[in-house]
Protein backbone atom coordinates (compact mmCIF):
# COMPACT_ATOMS: atom_id res chain seq x y z
CA UNK A 1 0.00 0.00 0.00
CA UNK A 2 1.43 3.39 -1.04
CA UNK A 3 2.23 5.88 1.67
CA UNK A 4 -0.01 9.02 1.67
CA UNK A 5 1.82 11.94 0.08
CA UNK A 6 1.67 15.12 2.15
CA UNK A 7 2.45 18.57 0.80
CA UNK A 8 3.73 20.36 3.89
CA UNK A 9 3.73 24.16 3.91
CA UNK A 10 5.19 25.95 6.90
CA UNK A 11 8.16 27.58 8.56
CA UNK A 12 9.41 24.49 10.38
CA UNK A 13 9.31 20.73 10.08
CA UNK A 14 9.59 17.88 12.52
CA UNK A 15 12.23 16.22 10.36
CA UNK A 16 11.96 13.60 7.58
CA UNK A 17 13.07 10.80 9.90
CA UNK A 18 10.02 11.42 12.08
CA UNK A 19 7.34 10.92 9.42
CA UNK A 20 7.32 7.14 9.38
CA UNK A 21 4.43 6.03 7.18
CA UNK A 22 4.08 9.34 5.30
CA UNK A 23 5.69 10.59 2.08
CA UNK A 24 6.31 14.29 2.78
CA UNK A 25 7.19 17.00 0.27
CA UNK A 26 8.00 20.25 1.99
CA UNK A 27 7.30 23.60 0.33
CA UNK A 28 8.24 26.84 2.02
CA UNK A 29 10.67 29.73 2.33
CA UNK A 30 13.06 28.02 4.74
CA UNK A 31 16.33 26.46 3.68
CA UNK A 32 16.04 22.72 3.28
CA UNK A 33 12.58 22.83 1.73
CA UNK A 34 12.06 20.40 -1.13
CA UNK A 35 10.37 23.21 -3.03
CA UNK A 36 12.01 26.53 -2.17
CA UNK A 37 9.60 29.47 -2.21
CA UNK A 38 10.47 33.17 -1.86
CA UNK A 39 9.84 34.93 1.42
CA UNK A 40 6.52 36.67 1.05
CA UNK A 41 3.19 36.92 2.81
CA UNK A 42 0.76 35.49 0.26
CA UNK A 43 1.11 32.18 -1.60
CA UNK A 44 -0.78 30.26 -4.29
CA UNK A 45 -0.28 26.51 -3.98
CA UNK A 46 -2.44 25.15 -6.79
CA UNK A 47 0.47 25.03 -9.31
CA UNK A 48 2.64 23.19 -6.76
CA UNK A 49 -0.17 20.78 -5.88
CA UNK A 50 -0.64 19.93 -9.56
CA UNK A 51 3.06 19.10 -9.80
CA UNK A 52 3.40 17.19 -6.50
CA UNK A 53 -0.03 15.49 -6.63
CA UNK A 54 -0.39 15.20 -2.82
CA UNK A 55 -3.10 13.31 -0.98
CA UNK A 56 -3.25 16.01 1.70
CA UNK A 57 -2.03 19.54 2.38
CA UNK A 58 -0.63 20.25 5.86
CA UNK A 59 -0.12 23.90 6.83
CA UNK A 60 1.59 25.17 9.98
CA UNK A 61 0.51 28.41 11.59
CA UNK A 62 3.06 30.96 10.47
CA UNK A 63 1.92 34.18 12.19
CA UNK A 64 0.90 35.97 9.00
CA UNK A 65 1.67 33.78 5.97
CA UNK A 66 -1.52 33.03 4.07
CA UNK A 67 -2.52 30.83 1.12
CA UNK A 68 -4.98 32.58 -1.20
CA UNK A 69 -6.37 29.57 -3.08
CA UNK A 70 -7.05 27.08 -0.29
CA UNK A 71 -10.71 26.51 -1.10
CA UNK A 72 -9.81 25.75 -4.72
CA UNK A 73 -7.58 22.80 -3.79
CA UNK A 74 -9.44 19.53 -4.22
CA UNK A 75 -7.57 17.66 -1.45
CA UNK A 76 -8.02 17.45 2.33
CA UNK A 77 -6.36 20.30 4.18
CA UNK A 78 -5.19 20.35 7.79
CA UNK A 79 -3.93 23.30 9.82
CA UNK A 80 -1.79 23.16 12.96
CA UNK A 81 -1.97 26.05 15.42
CA UNK A 82 0.84 25.86 17.97
CA UNK A 83 0.13 28.99 20.00
CA UNK A 84 -3.61 29.71 19.87
CA UNK A 85 -3.32 31.66 23.12
CA UNK A 86 -1.37 34.24 21.11
CA UNK A 87 -2.81 33.93 17.62
CA UNK A 88 -6.39 32.65 17.85
CA UNK A 89 -8.01 36.07 17.47
CA UNK A 90 -6.94 36.07 13.83
CA UNK A 91 -6.45 32.33 13.18
CA UNK A 92 -10.19 31.80 13.82
CA UNK A 93 -10.95 33.38 10.44
CA UNK A 94 -8.56 31.02 8.58
CA UNK A 95 -9.55 27.72 10.18
CA UNK A 96 -12.94 27.37 8.36
CA UNK A 97 -11.02 26.90 5.09
CA UNK A 98 -9.55 23.61 6.35
CA UNK A 99 -10.96 20.13 6.78
CA UNK A 100 -9.20 19.59 10.11
CA UNK A 101 -7.30 21.69 12.63
CA UNK A 102 -4.81 20.52 15.26
CA UNK A 103 -4.50 22.89 18.23
CA UNK A 104 -1.98 22.66 21.04
CA UNK A 105 -4.27 24.00 23.77
CA UNK A 106 -7.42 22.11 24.82
CA UNK A 107 -9.27 25.34 25.60
CA UNK A 108 -9.58 26.13 21.88
CA UNK A 109 -11.00 22.79 20.72
CA UNK A 110 -14.65 23.81 21.00
CA UNK A 111 -14.05 27.09 19.20
CA UNK A 112 -12.17 25.24 16.46
CA UNK A 113 -14.96 22.70 16.07
CA UNK A 114 -17.53 25.48 15.65
CA UNK A 115 -15.78 26.42 12.39
CA UNK A 116 -16.90 23.17 10.79
CA UNK A 117 -13.44 21.62 10.73
CA UNK A 118 -12.60 18.47 12.68
CA UNK A 119 -10.58 19.59 15.70
CA UNK A 120 -7.97 17.47 17.45
CA UNK A 121 -5.75 18.15 20.45
CA UNK A 122 -2.09 18.03 19.49
CA UNK A 123 -0.21 19.12 22.65
CA UNK A 124 3.41 20.09 22.92
CA UNK A 125 6.15 17.55 23.59
CA UNK A 126 9.88 17.07 24.08
CA UNK A 127 11.91 16.77 20.88
CA UNK A 128 14.44 14.43 22.53
CA UNK A 129 14.70 10.99 20.98
CA UNK A 130 13.90 8.03 23.27
CA UNK A 131 17.63 7.30 23.48
CA UNK A 132 18.45 10.90 24.43
CA UNK A 133 15.75 10.83 27.09
CA UNK A 134 17.16 7.57 28.52
CA UNK A 135 20.54 9.29 28.75
CA UNK A 136 19.19 12.06 31.01
CA UNK A 137 17.83 10.23 34.09
CA UNK A 138 16.78 12.15 37.21
CA UNK A 139 19.23 12.53 40.09
CA UNK A 140 22.98 12.51 39.75
CA UNK A 141 25.17 15.61 39.87
CA UNK A 142 23.09 18.69 39.05
CA UNK A 143 24.97 21.86 40.03
CA UNK A 144 22.21 24.34 39.12
CA UNK A 145 19.36 24.45 41.63
CA UNK A 146 16.74 26.14 39.43
CA UNK A 147 16.67 27.39 35.86
CA UNK A 148 14.46 29.06 33.28
CA UNK A 149 15.42 28.87 29.60
CA UNK A 150 13.51 30.99 27.12
CA UNK A 151 12.56 34.44 25.93
CA UNK A 152 12.65 36.62 29.01
CA UNK A 153 11.21 39.70 27.33
CA UNK A 154 10.11 40.69 23.83
CA UNK A 155 8.24 43.97 23.25
CA UNK A 156 6.20 42.60 20.37
CA UNK A 157 4.93 39.17 21.43
CA UNK A 158 5.02 39.37 25.19
CA UNK A 159 4.20 41.86 27.88
CA UNK A 160 6.56 42.55 30.76
CA UNK A 161 4.95 40.06 33.12
CA UNK A 162 7.52 37.33 32.44
CA UNK A 163 10.48 39.69 32.87
CA UNK A 164 9.07 41.12 36.09
CA UNK A 165 8.16 37.68 37.44
CA UNK A 166 11.65 36.22 36.87
CA UNK A 167 13.33 39.33 38.24
CA UNK A 168 11.26 39.07 41.38
CA UNK A 169 11.99 35.34 41.78
CA UNK A 170 15.73 35.85 41.24
CA UNK A 171 15.82 38.68 43.77
CA UNK A 172 14.00 36.65 46.42
CA UNK A 173 15.93 33.39 46.21
CA UNK A 174 18.36 32.65 49.05
CA UNK A 175 21.95 33.44 48.05
CA UNK A 176 22.97 29.81 48.29
CA UNK A 177 20.42 28.79 45.62
CA UNK A 178 22.12 28.74 42.22
CA UNK A 179 20.02 29.71 39.23
CA UNK A 180 20.14 30.42 35.50
CA UNK A 181 17.39 32.58 33.97
CA UNK A 182 17.78 33.37 30.28
CA UNK A 183 18.70 31.81 26.98
CA UNK A 184 20.88 28.80 26.30
CA UNK A 185 20.90 25.18 25.17
CA UNK A 186 17.89 23.83 27.01
CA UNK A 187 19.00 20.21 26.72
CA UNK A 188 22.26 20.88 28.54
CA UNK A 189 20.91 23.39 31.06
CA UNK A 190 17.91 21.28 32.06
CA UNK A 191 20.09 18.16 32.36
CA UNK A 192 22.30 19.83 34.97
CA UNK A 193 19.43 21.51 36.89
CA UNK A 194 17.42 20.13 39.78
CA UNK A 195 14.33 22.29 39.06
CA UNK A 196 13.05 23.80 35.82
CA UNK A 197 10.90 26.83 36.57
CA UNK A 198 8.21 27.08 33.91
CA UNK A 199 6.28 30.23 33.04
CA UNK A 200 3.44 30.52 30.57
CA UNK A 201 2.08 33.82 29.34
CA UNK A 202 -1.62 32.97 29.50
CA UNK A 203 -1.77 29.79 31.56
CA UNK A 204 -1.14 27.52 28.58
CA UNK A 205 0.93 24.36 28.55
CA UNK A 206 4.14 24.69 26.58
CA UNK A 207 7.24 22.88 25.36
CA UNK A 208 9.21 23.74 28.51
CA UNK A 209 6.96 21.53 30.65
CA UNK A 210 7.73 18.38 28.63
CA UNK A 211 11.33 19.30 27.86
CA UNK A 212 12.23 19.81 31.52
CA UNK A 213 10.79 16.45 32.56
CA UNK A 214 12.48 14.66 29.65
CA UNK A 215 15.85 15.90 30.96
CA UNK A 216 15.25 14.46 34.43
CA UNK A 217 14.51 17.72 36.25
CA UNK A 218 11.56 18.50 38.50
CA UNK A 219 9.35 20.95 36.61
CA UNK A 220 7.74 23.68 38.69
CA UNK A 221 4.74 24.66 36.59
CA UNK A 222 2.08 27.36 37.01
CA UNK A 223 -1.22 25.70 37.91
CA UNK A 224 -2.83 24.96 34.52
CA UNK A 225 -6.08 23.38 35.64
CA UNK A 226 -7.76 21.37 32.90
CA UNK A 227 -5.24 22.34 30.21
CA UNK A 228 -3.39 19.03 30.49
CA UNK A 229 -6.55 17.00 30.14
CA UNK A 230 -5.35 14.27 32.49
CA UNK A 231 -2.19 13.66 30.42
CA UNK A 232 -0.02 14.54 33.42
CA UNK A 233 -0.85 15.07 37.09
CA UNK A 234 0.33 17.71 39.51
CA UNK A 235 2.35 16.43 42.50
CA UNK A 236 2.83 13.15 40.64
CA UNK A 237 4.70 14.18 37.49
CA UNK A 238 5.47 17.84 38.26
CA UNK A 239 5.04 20.48 40.95
CA UNK A 240 2.98 23.67 40.84
CA UNK A 241 2.97 27.25 42.07
CA UNK A 242 0.32 29.94 41.93
CA UNK A 243 0.41 31.49 38.42
CA UNK A 244 2.17 34.84 38.27
CA UNK A 245 2.98 34.76 42.00
CA UNK A 246 6.73 35.10 42.51
CA UNK A 247 6.46 34.52 46.28
CA UNK A 248 4.62 31.24 45.64
CA UNK A 249 7.29 30.15 43.15
CA UNK A 250 10.14 31.00 45.54
CA UNK A 251 8.50 29.17 48.43
CA UNK A 252 7.97 26.09 46.23
CA UNK A 253 11.59 26.16 45.08
CA UNK A 254 12.88 26.34 48.65
CA UNK A 255 10.50 23.60 49.80
CA UNK A 256 11.42 21.13 47.04
CA UNK A 257 15.16 21.74 47.36
CA UNK A 258 14.88 20.93 51.05
CA UNK A 259 13.21 17.58 50.25
CA UNK A 260 15.63 15.86 47.90
CA UNK A 261 13.96 12.45 48.06
CA UNK A 262 10.55 13.90 47.19
CA UNK A 263 12.10 16.02 44.44
CA UNK A 264 13.82 12.99 42.88
CA UNK A 265 10.65 10.88 43.16
CA UNK A 266 8.46 13.37 41.28
CA UNK A 267 11.24 13.99 38.75
CA UNK A 268 11.44 10.23 38.09
CA UNK A 269 7.68 9.96 37.59
CA UNK A 270 7.67 12.94 35.22
CA UNK A 271 10.66 11.62 33.29
CA UNK A 272 9.00 8.21 32.85
CA UNK A 273 5.68 9.71 31.75
CA UNK A 274 7.30 11.85 29.06
CA UNK A 275 9.64 9.06 27.96
CA UNK A 276 6.71 6.73 27.34
CA UNK A 277 4.11 9.11 25.96
CA UNK A 278 5.13 12.71 25.29
CA UNK A 279 8.15 12.74 22.98
CA UNK A 280 8.05 13.90 19.38
CA UNK A 281 8.30 10.22 18.51
CA UNK A 282 4.87 9.63 20.07
CA UNK A 283 3.25 12.75 18.62
CA UNK A 284 4.31 11.86 15.09
CA UNK A 285 2.88 8.38 15.41
CA UNK A 286 -0.42 10.00 16.36
CA UNK A 287 -0.10 12.53 13.54
CA UNK A 288 0.59 9.84 10.94
CA UNK A 289 -2.58 8.02 11.98
CA UNK A 290 -4.68 11.16 11.59
CA UNK A 291 -3.20 11.94 8.17
CA UNK A 292 -3.98 8.43 6.92
CA UNK A 293 -7.56 8.86 8.15
CA UNK A 294 -8.02 12.35 6.66
CA UNK A 295 -6.45 11.35 3.33
CA UNK A 296 -8.82 8.41 2.96
CA UNK A 297 -11.85 10.51 3.86
CA UNK A 298 -11.25 13.18 1.24
CA UNK A 299 -12.06 16.92 1.43
CA UNK A 300 -15.34 18.30 2.72
CA UNK A 301 -17.20 20.48 0.20
CA UNK A 302 -16.83 24.23 0.72
CA UNK A 303 -19.26 26.62 -0.91
CA UNK A 304 -17.26 28.98 -3.20
CA UNK A 305 -18.86 32.04 -1.66
CA UNK A 306 -18.11 30.83 1.86
CA UNK A 307 -14.54 30.06 0.82
CA UNK A 308 -13.99 33.51 -0.66
CA UNK A 309 -15.54 35.20 2.36
CA UNK A 310 -13.20 33.44 4.75
CA UNK A 311 -10.22 34.05 2.50
CA UNK A 312 -10.96 37.77 2.66
CA UNK A 313 -11.71 37.69 6.41
CA UNK A 314 -8.46 35.86 7.10
CA UNK A 315 -6.41 38.38 5.15
CA UNK A 316 -8.08 41.31 6.90
CA UNK A 317 -7.75 39.74 10.33
CA UNK A 318 -4.00 39.30 9.95
CA UNK A 319 -3.36 42.98 9.22
CA UNK A 320 -5.91 44.22 11.76
CA UNK A 321 -5.41 41.85 14.68
CA UNK A 322 -1.89 40.45 14.51
CA UNK A 323 0.64 42.43 16.57
CA UNK A 324 3.21 43.11 13.87
CA UNK A 325 6.46 44.73 15.03
CA UNK A 326 6.24 48.38 14.03
CA UNK A 327 9.75 49.81 13.94
CA UNK A 328 12.24 50.42 11.12
CA UNK A 329 12.18 47.76 8.42
CA UNK A 330 9.27 46.01 10.12
CA UNK A 331 7.01 48.99 9.46
CA UNK A 332 7.88 48.96 5.75
CA UNK A 333 7.26 45.21 5.64
CA UNK A 334 3.84 45.63 7.27
CA UNK A 335 2.86 48.31 4.76
CA UNK A 336 3.70 45.94 1.90
CA UNK A 337 1.80 43.07 3.50
CA UNK A 338 -1.20 45.31 4.17
CA UNK A 339 -1.41 46.47 0.56
CA UNK A 340 -1.08 42.94 -0.83
CA UNK A 341 -3.67 41.54 1.59
CA UNK A 342 -6.18 44.33 0.95
CA UNK A 343 -5.94 43.77 -2.80
CA UNK A 344 -6.31 40.00 -2.38
CA UNK A 345 -9.32 40.46 -0.08
CA UNK A 346 -10.98 42.67 -2.70
CA UNK A 347 -10.25 40.09 -5.40
CA UNK A 348 -11.85 37.34 -3.30
CA UNK A 349 -15.00 39.40 -2.73
CA UNK A 350 -15.26 40.32 -6.42
CA UNK A 351 -15.61 36.62 -7.27
CA UNK A 352 -18.91 36.39 -5.36
CA UNK A 353 -21.95 37.05 -7.62
CA UNK A 354 -24.95 39.07 -6.46
CA UNK A 355 -27.11 35.93 -6.39
CA UNK A 356 -24.86 34.28 -3.81
CA UNK A 357 -25.97 34.12 -0.15
CA UNK A 358 -22.52 35.49 0.65
CA UNK A 359 -22.94 38.62 -1.47
CA UNK A 360 -24.04 40.95 1.34
CA UNK A 361 -21.13 39.91 3.58
CA UNK A 362 -18.76 40.35 0.62
CA UNK A 363 -19.97 43.91 0.11
CA UNK A 364 -19.46 44.72 3.79
CA UNK A 365 -15.92 43.37 3.55
CA UNK A 366 -15.37 45.37 0.37
CA UNK A 367 -16.52 48.50 2.20
CA UNK A 368 -14.05 47.79 5.00
CA UNK A 369 -11.18 47.27 2.56
CA UNK A 370 -11.95 50.47 0.68
CA UNK A 371 -12.15 52.36 3.97
CA UNK A 372 -8.74 51.06 5.01
CA UNK A 373 -7.41 52.15 1.63
CA UNK A 374 -8.82 55.62 2.24
CA UNK A 375 -11.45 55.46 -0.54
CA UNK A 376 -14.66 56.47 1.23
CA UNK A 377 -16.49 56.90 -2.07
CA UNK A 378 -15.95 53.25 -3.05
CA UNK A 379 -16.76 52.20 0.51
CA UNK A 380 -20.09 54.00 0.45
CA UNK A 381 -20.92 52.54 -2.97
CA UNK A 382 -20.31 49.02 -1.70
CA UNK A 383 -22.66 49.56 1.23
CA UNK A 384 -25.35 51.10 -0.96
CA UNK A 385 -25.32 47.97 -3.10
CA UNK A 386 -26.71 45.89 -0.21
CA UNK A 387 -29.13 48.36 1.37
CA UNK A 388 -31.97 46.62 -0.47
CA UNK A 389 -30.54 43.12 -0.21
CA UNK A 390 -32.84 40.47 1.36
CA UNK A 391 -30.16 39.72 3.94
CA UNK A 392 -29.82 43.35 5.02
CA UNK A 393 -32.40 43.20 7.82
CA UNK A 394 -30.92 39.93 9.01
CA UNK A 395 -27.49 41.53 9.30
CA UNK A 396 -28.19 43.63 12.39
CA UNK A 397 -27.67 45.48 14.72
CA UNK A 398 -25.45 48.42 13.80
CA UNK A 399 -21.98 48.02 15.27
CA UNK A 400 -19.83 49.90 12.77
CA UNK A 401 -19.95 53.00 10.61
CA UNK A 402 -18.04 54.72 7.84
CA UNK A 403 -18.04 58.41 6.95
CA UNK A 404 -19.60 58.80 3.49
CA UNK A 405 -18.76 61.27 0.73
CA UNK A 406 -21.11 63.88 2.15
CA UNK A 407 -21.83 65.02 5.66
CA UNK A 408 -23.78 61.94 6.67
CA UNK A 409 -22.70 58.55 7.89
CA UNK A 410 -22.98 55.23 6.10
CA UNK A 411 -24.16 52.56 8.50
CA UNK A 412 -22.91 48.98 8.40
CA UNK A 413 -25.20 46.42 10.01
CA UNK A 414 -23.26 43.26 10.71
CA UNK A 415 -23.50 41.28 13.97
CA UNK A 416 -20.44 39.59 15.43
CA UNK A 417 -22.03 36.19 14.96
CA UNK A 418 -22.32 36.51 11.17
CA UNK A 419 -19.81 35.44 8.54
CA UNK A 420 -17.28 34.00 10.95
CA UNK A 421 -17.12 37.02 13.21
CA UNK A 422 -17.24 39.77 10.60
CA UNK A 423 -18.53 42.14 13.27
CA UNK A 424 -15.22 41.97 15.18
CA UNK A 425 -13.37 43.28 12.15
CA UNK A 426 -16.03 45.94 11.61
CA UNK A 427 -15.26 47.24 15.09
CA UNK A 428 -11.57 47.41 14.28
CA UNK A 429 -12.21 49.33 11.05
CA UNK A 430 -14.54 51.67 12.94
CA UNK A 431 -11.75 52.42 15.40
CA UNK A 432 -9.44 53.32 12.52
CA UNK A 433 -12.05 55.59 10.91
CA UNK A 434 -12.90 57.32 14.15
CA UNK A 435 -9.23 57.85 14.98
CA UNK A 436 -8.88 59.87 11.78
CA UNK A 437 -5.76 57.93 10.79
CA UNK A 438 -4.79 55.59 8.01
CA UNK A 439 -4.15 51.89 8.56
CA UNK A 440 -0.40 52.34 9.08
CA UNK A 441 -0.82 55.16 11.61
CA UNK A 442 -3.47 53.16 13.45
CA UNK A 443 -1.21 50.12 13.69
CA UNK A 444 1.61 52.26 15.07
CA UNK A 445 -0.65 53.26 17.95
CA UNK A 446 -2.50 49.97 18.41
CA UNK A 447 0.25 47.33 18.24
CA UNK A 448 0.52 47.09 22.02
CA UNK A 449 -3.09 48.04 22.81
CA UNK A 450 -5.38 45.59 24.57
CA UNK A 451 -7.57 43.75 22.03
CA UNK A 452 -11.28 44.27 21.78
CA UNK A 453 -13.30 41.74 23.74
CA UNK A 454 -14.63 39.11 21.34
CA UNK A 455 -16.83 36.95 23.54
CA UNK A 456 -19.55 36.80 20.90
CA UNK A 457 -17.28 35.12 18.33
Amino acid sequence: MARPRVLWFGPRLFGPEKWGSLDVVRAGPDEGSDIQLPWQALYFLDPIAKEVKPDLLAVEAAYGFRIADLHHLGIPKVYTVWDPQISWEYERYYVPLFDAVAVSQREYLRDAESSGAQAVWFPHYSSLTPEECDGRPPGGFRPTDVCFVGNVESPFRFDRSRHDFLQSVAGSLPKEVTHHFGRGDWKEIYSRSKIVLNHSLKGEINLRLFEGMSCGALVLNPATGASLGGALQSAVHFAEYKPGDADSAVESIRSWLARKEDLDRVAREGHAAVRHGHLLFHRMGQWSGWVNEWSARGPRPIDPGHGNIHTALSLLSVILLRAFPMEGDHLEAFEKIANVYLEAALAACEQIPSASPSFAAAQFITAMVQTLRGDVFASHAALESVYGHPDFERLAPVIGEWVDSGSGTAKATVPASEAGGLGYLVQMVSRIVHSGKGLIGFRLDQTRAAPIEAKSL
